[in-house]
């Protein structure tokens, strides 16, 4: 018979968060490359999330070359 007392594993860190201080009301969504709250994601044509507004720079593609030209 397999003992479930020896098999203890621990919580996930979120579980044990939510444990501790509670659920949030709401979830928010949070920026994995910044990790500020974000209202858009950019993902690439993968469906990666490349980043939201608050860390993601709109530039002209012609500008960026003509820099990387003078470099």
């Amino acid at each position: 018979m397999w003992d479930r007392s020896a098999a203890r594993l621990p919580d996930h860190p979120e579980i044990r968060a939510a444990e501790r201080f509670g659920v949030p009301d709401e979830a928010v969504p949070v920026c994995p490359a910044c990790g500020e709250q974000a209202d858009v994601f950019y993902l690439t044509a993968f469906g990666d999330i490349l980043g939201c507004d608050g860390c993601i720079e709109r530039r002209d593609a012609w500008d960026v070359l003509a820099e990387w030209e003078e470099d």
